[in-house]
């Protein structure tokens, strides 16, 4: 890999144009592999806005998410090749997210924890840095994506405050 796809993990969330380079970095410079990344990058922002009612443009928003499912995706060549590891990894990806969603307004603490870890799923970044990198690349990755999530993201309390649901006990004691 040659030196300038190596790009760090932003500082903030303000410096994420450099995602493309990122992704560079993840597929260790396989362009198709990269594409494939900011295409389900994408997708999931959008679904996301779309869920909680942040979307500007719901049909728009809808339209461009079909779009990229059926057309980016399948016709992405780093896809087609790995296509069993990257359903797989997808559909890992897309339990924890539905899992993060319906745990985060249970009212037991516990719940809430798995919720609120379960929305940090990434294996779709994790199986594309393995077959691009191997094992050492893959877990050098999926370190750096946690630190810098856990530098920008929410504490728990204020994860679950977002949605006004308040920290339950974990014992009636």
């Amino acid at each position: 890999m040659s030196e300038e796809n190596v790009v760090e993990f932003p500082d903030s969330l303000e410096e994420w144009p450099l995602l493309p380079k990122m992704y560079l970095r993840i597929a260790m410079g396989d362009q198709s592999a990269a594409d494939l990344l900011e295409t389900v990058a994408v997708i999931a922002r959008l679904a996301d806005n779309i869920v909680d009612n942040e979307s500007e443009d719901t049909s728009a928003d809808m339209t461009e998410v079909l779009y990229r499912m059926f057309v980016g995706i399948t016709s992405n060549s780093f896809f087609n090749e790995n296509r069993v590891a990257i359903i797989t990894a997808s559909g890992l990806d897309v339990i924890s997210w539905d899992l993060s969603n319906e745990y985060h307004g249970r009212k037991n603490i516990r719940e809430q924890m798995i919720g609120f870890v379960k929305r940090e799923a990434i294996n779709i970044y994790v199986v594309v840095a393995m077959i691009c990198g191997g094992f050492d690349h893959a877990r050098s990755i999926i370190r750096e994506i946690y630190e810098f999530n856990t530098e920008e993201a929410p504490t728990l309390e204020e994860w679950i405050g977002k949605h006004e649901v308040p920290l339950a006990k974990t014992s009636e004691k």
